[in-house]
């Protein structure tokens, strides 16, 4: 006996789904610029308005993406500056934030985008080709950057501790964390709710994408800077075609796995 049929959500009108669709790219360049001019509410206002704007209209497939961001420049106002410090942890947190309340009926597909995906032959050479590349633009940015980001003040507080400690478990585990929690919400999280909102324009969604992954790291980073802002952009474009290739995570997180394992070796060579 077949069980009482679940009624389909009515679909959104023009008005509200436009309204979506440019809220959705107005905070992903809000982002971009926001970061890089240091402009807090720029960073904060946007995120809040798709997330309540989500929420009032049950466009679910943008609460994962607005609930991610409105935690990560709202919640660093009212948590303890130690979850910030701590490797990823402001990320984890934001992440398990955006899982929470996407708890409606179609939480199961705003969801869907976390799997290994399939490398067939071509990707799997194409992940390999970004990884080598990727690295070795990373050891030439280092040897010739004066600053060499956040991390690098991070690493002069450990010179006390083993080298072999470092190098063995240090490198594993910041690769580990850092690839995984940065693609699931920038080629996972962001670019799943840019693809659903804007199918037909996928060169549009990696760039998008890259552009806010690429604003994070201007500061900080490492790379860092105008230059290093051009070599992650056109770095997070690459991963953003193998998470749309694959239709998975597996292949832009080894090549980030891999770029992360230099950018860790090179800063306890140069710094520790």
């Amino acid at each position: 006996m077949l069980g009482p049929m679940r009624r389909a959500a009515p679909p959104a009108s023009p008005g509200t789904k436009l309204a979506g669709d440019a809220g959705l790219a107005l905070m992903v360049l809000a982002i971009s610029l926001g970061t890089i001019l240091r402009m807090p509410l720029l960073l904060e206002l946007p995120a809040i308005f798709l997330f309540l704007f989500a929420c009032a209209t049950k466009a679910y497939d943008l609460l994962p993406a607005a609930a991610l961001f409105t935690f990560l420049y709202v919640g660093s106002q009212f948590l303890p500056e130690i979850v910030w410090a701590l490797p990823t942890a402001g990320f984890i947190l934001a992440l398990l934030f955006a899982r929470v309340v996407s708890i409606p009926p179609r939480a199961k597909e705003q969801w869907a985008f976390v799997r290994a995906g399939r490398i067939d032959l071509a990707s799997g050479l194409l992940t390999l080709v970004t990884s080598l590349v990727a690295a070795a633009a990373l050891i030439l940015w280092a040897f010739s950057a004066d600053q060499l980001g956040a991390w690098a003040a991070v690493l002069r507080d450990y010179q006390g501790v083993p080298r072999w400690f470092l190098y063995g478990i240090g490198v594993p585990v910041f690769a580990l964390l850092n690839a995984a929690t940065e693609e699931l919400i920038f080629r996972g999280v962001l670019l799943e709710a840019l693809r659903t909102r804007f199918p037909k324009h996928l060169n549009v969604c990696i760039g998008l994408q890259a552009s806010a992954f690429a604003a994070a790291h201007y500061w900080a980073g490492f790379p860092n800077g105008k230059l290093g802002y051009l070599m992650t952009f056109i770095y997070a474009c690459a991963l953003g075609y193998l998470r749309i290739r694959t239709r998975g995570l597996l292949a832009p997180f080894l090549a980030h796995f891999t770029a992360d394992v230099v950018i860790a070796i090179l800063l306890i060579a140069l710094v520790a």
